[in-house]
């Protein structure tokens, strides 16, 4: 990747959205999220209200398993390796997304493009069919919206793990 004075045009890119719209999440994980009807329980509830309560959306991080980037694995295998490598605890969860959900799509875009898909790792439900479900962020033509992905489906590299940045 090139770079000018030492920023890659990933990182300027980036600096461009965070001056020219507002990047800034703000997250009260006090509050218990209201879950679809079919939920049965969060999986990982002693990692959900844990998080920062603000932080910048331009500098969070998309993460992507290595198996992602020539295959399709299913979605199982990455949440066991971010469970097994304490690695749940960096990734964002429901409460996000509903936040991210509200800056719009056109920030959603600029910062992780046009057809990324990006998982909420921190959320992983329970239904009460008891599949293991895990919440996501994607772009339709004018909103984000917010979908659920069954953990034995499989995913490529346009499904991305949202990673609060240096944690």
């Amino acid at each position: 990747m090139q770079s000018i004075f030492g920023f890659t045009r990933k990182k300027i890119r980036r600096l461009v959205v965070r001056i020219k719209y507002d990047t800034i999440v703000h997250v009260d994980r006090s509050v218990l999220l209201v879950y679809p009807d079919w939920v049965k329980e969060v999986v990982d509830h002693e990692v959900e209200t844990d998080g920062p309560s603000e932080y910048d959306l331009s500098e969070s991080e998309l993460w992507l398993h290595d198996v992602q980037k020539n295959g399709w694995p299913n979605a199982r295998l990455i949440y066991e390796h971010l469970k097994k490598n304490g690695m749940l605890c960096s990734c964002a969860g429901l409460a996000d997304g509903i936040e991210i959900q509200k800056k719009g799509v056109v920030i959603f875009r600029e910062l992780f493009g046009e057809k990324s898909i990006v998982f909420l790792w921190r959320s992983v439900v329970l239904s009460h069919g008891g599949c293991l479900v895990v919440p996501y962020l994607h772009a339709s033509s004018n909103e984000v919206l917010i979908g659920w992905h069954n953990l034995d489906w499989l995913v490529g590299e346009t499904n991305l793990a949202l990673c609060f940045s240096g944690r």
